[in-house]
């Protein structure tokens, strides 16, 4: 089938199909749903209207080659998410022993792990990394300093 215009307009806005790669990627229940209805008998075409995803994909998934793969969309990321996890508990460990960990600190600690681990990194995790960082780890916030203020003497 030819990816036009038109089909794009009969496919999200006749049918109601509103798909999208981060849809899926934060939902893989719902895609793991999909998978078993297929494997039980039902058709690719009735699943994928009822769950939104496209046909293609969903054959895509239950062939062989997908069994077993956590799929995902993108590059992979430079830290596992064993690692991600390890540097969010030290961030949050290292505030209850009085040492406040900045930003810059932060993507240095993050870079040094990235070195250790064999990837050939040259420069430290960005800002925009930092950000997504904080976002899916939300028990971390981030905090603006307060410079010491002397005190009033009389």
């Amino acid at each position: 089938m030819k990816r036009t215009f038109r089909n794009y307009i009969t496919r999200h806005l006749v049918y109601g199909i509103k798909y999208t790669k981060t849809t899926i990627n934060s939902q893989p229940e719902k895609m793991a749903e999909a998978i078993s209805k297929i494997q039980n008998g039902h058709s690719a075409y009735k699943v994928s209207k009822v769950h939104g995803i496209p046909q293609s994909t969903l054959k895509d998934h239950t062939r062989v080659q997908y069994t077993g793969y956590n799929t995902s969309f993108g590059p992979s990321t430079l830290l596992s998410s064993e690692q991600e996890e390890l540097l969010a508990q030290y961030l949050i460990y290292m505030p209850e022993r009085g040492l406040h960990l900045t930003q810059v600190m932060t993507r240095r600690l993050a870079g040094e792990i990235i070195q250790r681990a064999g990837h050939q990194q040259i420069h430290e995790p960005s800002e925009k990394w930092m950000k997504k960082f904080f976002t899916r780890h939300p028990e971390i916030t981030i905090r603006r300093s307060h410079g010491l203020i002397k005190p009033i003497s009389n």
